[in-house]
């Protein structure tokens, strides 16, 4: 899985995105990117909690899963949803200075409220 294109690409994709975001003149677009990694962030979050994997401490993983899954699946999913953290933070990380440096945002309450709001939610996974 962490050999297919989008997931392998994650990286820089996201810095190209980061990039755009530090550079874009539209600052109107931002609050909507804002909304976009919440509901990305809300969308893994709530798949994860439909895994049987999210229901193992990580204590218990010897003693539930056979060695394949522990040698290959878990190491596997875990590459990719650290792929997919980073990816995320990177860009909320330039969201976020843009933000604060943009005199358009810094004023606007409602932009400044959805940034909260996304930082609290990736704290929270």
């Amino acid at each position: 899985m962490s050999g297919k294109p989008l997931v392998s690409s994650m990286g820089p994709l996201s810095r190209l995105i980061a990039h755009a975001v530090e550079h874009i003149h539209g600052s109107w677009l931002l609050p909507t990117m804002i909304d976009d990694l919440r509901e990305f962030s809300t969308a893994i979050a709530s798949h994860w909690c439909r895994t049987k994997f999210s229901e193992v401490d990580a204590p218990e993983e010897a003693t539930r899963y056979d060695t394949t899954t522990l040698e290959t699946t878990l190491p596997a999913l875990w590459s990719v949803l650290r792929s997919g953290l980073f990816a995320t933070v990177l860009i909320l990380r330039s969201v976020m200075a843009r933000a604060i440096g943009d005199a358009k945002l810094a004023t606007d309450q409602g932009a400044l409220c959805n940034l909260g709001v996304a930082v609290r939610e990736y704290a929270d996974l």
